[in-house]
């Protein structure tokens, strides 16, 4: 769990390193032609291109949802050198970047705020910034022409929900007990109840939105406790939106999850062999929580996934979960 919520992390620095705005016109030759979903936009513009200073230009309004303040959104991106207008990467066709529109985004990138906190699902825009910035951070605009400014296209592709929408539905019997407070859910284990021996997926509140499928990327608030004694070991309840690639978390998240929809809150159990595993597979170093699990997730929204990559060992919800390539093609040319 901690590795997914450190990978979390990452993607909002990766975020905060490709964002930016400007007010300058050195932009104005960007002609952008979007390409269809999954697909990097065509890019063209005057090369070599240059700014003075940090600059960006809205290039194509959208007319999807409205972005307001303490919004989450999901944002792709593509990155083209300055200098001959070659794709130095894109996340188009996987993961998006997740941005969420606060206080620390205003504190960092004013301007990116200013565009964020007043916009629609589906608008894209360009920024660049000057040639010796991206030097001082390991690149040169896509190019040994270190006069070149890297040009970089983004597009608000969806807004997450803040929590789960919808129609309450009574509790169980013979189910943990949840009470929703402020800083989330306090799991109750019922007590002289047998542990789990299967998953168990009970709907807290009936949403309405798209389904959750193989191979996409769930993005969620979630808490968890252990079975044995009822004690939380991680949470993300009071942070920004969480994403997971469904077939690459632990078994009970998989099974619970798929078919659920978009909205919902899940009560979930999971038993030691679809969880982390026994304290006796796991060993006494682990920092895993062993045995039966149970969760409180509220499903957000669902994006494509970046494909698996091998890892050995590794910690966490997510099992391997390192950055897919496109991604990192954007970051590199981005930096």
């Amino acid at each position: 769990m901690r590795k997914s919520l450190k990978l979390s992390a990452a993607a909002i620095a990766l975020t905060l390193a490709l964002a930016g705005c400007g007010g300058s016109n050195d932009l104005e030759s960007v002609d952008f032609k979007d390409q269809g979903k999954g697909k990097a936009p065509s890019v063209s513009f005057d090369t070599p291109l240059s700014v003075k200073d940090e600059d960006s230009r809205v290039l194509d309004e959208g007319d999807g949802e409205d972005v307001k303040e303490g919004d989450t959104v999901l944002v792709d991106a593509a990155v083209f050198s300055g200098a001959d207008q070659k794709s130095q990467g894109d996340t188009y066709s996987g993961s998006p970047i997740t941005i969420t529109v606060n206080d620390q985004l205003k504190e960092k990138l004013p301007k990116v705020y200013d565009i964020l906190k007043d916009t629609k699902v589906g608008t894209s825009f360009a920024y660049a910034k000057k040639p010796e910035d991206n030097s001082s951070q390991g690149s040169s605009g896509g190019s040994d022409d270190k006069d070149a400014s890297a040009v970089e296209i983004y597009t608000v592709s969806k807004k997450l929900k803040k929590s789960a929408e919808g129609s309450e539905v009574p509790p169980q019997e013979g189910l943990p007990k949840v009470t929703m407070k402020d800083s989330g859910p306090e799991i109750s284990i019922p007590e002289g109840q047998e542990e789990p021996k299967s998953v168990t997926a009970q709907n807290l509140i009936d949403g309405s939105g798209d389904e959750v499928k193989d191979g996409e990327k769930v993005y969620v608030k979630y808490s968890g406790v252990t079975w044995s004694d009822g004690k939380q070991f991680d949470s993300n309840w009071t942070k920004d939106p969480t994403g997971f690639p469904l077939d690459q978390v632990i078994k009970g998240w998989g099974e619970g999850l798929k078919g659920k929809k978009v909205g919902d809150r899940v009560l979930l159990e999971v038993p030691t062999d679809k969880a982390y595993g026994s304290k006796e597979q796991l060993g006494s170093e682990s920092q895993q929580p062993a045995g039966p699990l149970v969760f409180v997730i509220d499903i957000l929204g669902t994006s494509k996934a970046d494909p698996p990559e091998d890892s050995q060992g590794g910690s966490g919800m997510q099992q391997g979960g390192q950055q897919g390539g496109a991604q990192q093609g954007a970051q590199q040319g981005a930096q």
